[in-house]
């Protein structure tokens, strides 16, 4: 049975604000990341298959540009992962415009042997050395799990670069398995600058070998002008019975005021419970201390 998102989590939810510099000047501004919301399914779609084939080194490597049908059944696979509802995009605060997308799915243990065929050779070299990989990582038995949240490509729009976003789009899946029940995400990262922001994340290695040693196992796996490099599957594990990941009501997106309203709000609770905490644990403390001073009393009196 395929995956489906609780009902009961918010679509589409705030799962992560962070603040890194504008573009008209080096002062910080506010940025959200959250779902991909259904109007703008399209968009996403658009804004990965603009810069995905451009960026992703394996891409490069194989000439992914110049193969229409690639790109072609890569926006139809895209088109499949927004439906599911997990998807995370990241907007500069009251600001439309995409920064950057991470497009996800949910795999699932008891769907690990089907194999996907594609029309475009480049495609499906791509997806059989990552489904390789995939495999020598041994997810579903490392973790004990059934399901987990993968990814299918990442990109930020080359003006946003050098802020930090595709390390903040990678720590936004943490709080949305929490909410949505997903215990590991794991994706294959195939260049050194995912690699590096996985990492900042708190994504730990899994499985690496470089393109060379691919190249060696199946000739089919061949990667010019990269074979020194490493491919990695990394993943973060999210500890189960942890409460809700979202960060703000679907009424905050897009609106800066209600976002900074909702901030302050989940300050002062999280505030009212320390304060809670520490009146607990001076309680305690002086009811020792009484009770001590009791038991000296006693003693003294005999």
């Amino acid at each position: 049975m395929p995956w489906t998102r609780p009902s009961t989590v918010p679509f589409p939810s705030v799962w992560l604000r962070f603040q890194a510099k504008g573009l008209d000047s080096p002062e910080p501004v506010w940025y959200v990341v959250q779902d991909v919301p259904e109007d703008r399914f399209e968009d996403a779609v658009r804004f990965m298959s603009h810069f995905f084939p451009h960026d992703e080194q394996l891409n490069e490597a194989l000439g992914f540009v110049d193969d229409p049908l690639a790109l072609e059944e890569s926006i139809g696979l895209w088109r499949d992962m927004v439906r599911q509802r997990v998807s995370l995009v990241c907007f500069r605060e009251g600001s439309s415009e995409i920064v950057g997308a991470n497009m996800l799915g949910v795999s699932c243990k008891a769907d690990q042997k089907r194999e996907e065929r594609f029309g475009s050779a480049i495609l499906q070299t791509i997806y059989d050395t990552t489904k390789y990989v995939s495999k020598q990582a041994n997810l579903y038995e490392r973790y004990g799990v059934q399901e987990y949240l993968s990814a299918m490509g990442l990109s930020v729009d080359p003006k946003y670069r050098g802020r930090g976003i595709a390390t903040e789009l990678l720590r936004a899946r943490i709080p949305l398995c929490r909410a949505v029940g997903i215990r590991l995400t794991s994706t294959c990262f195939t260049g050194a600058g995912s690699q590096i922001a996985a990492a900042r994340a708190g994504y730990t290695e899994d499985y690496s070998v470089t393109y060379g040693e691919l190249k060696a196992i199946d000739a089919r796996f061949d990667f010019p002008g990269i074979e020194t490099k490493p491919c990695k599957y990394m993943s973060y594990r999210i500890e189960s019975g942890t409460r809700s990941g979202v960060l703000f009501s679907p009424s905050t997106i897009g609106d800066p005021i209600a976002a900074e309203i909702a901030h302050t709000s989940r300050i002062v609770r999280h505030t009212r419970r320390l304060f809670l905490c520490f009146a607990y644990l001076i309680g305690c403390v002086t009811a020792m201390y009484l009770r001590r001073r009791g038991e000296e009393r006693s003693i003294n009196s005999e």
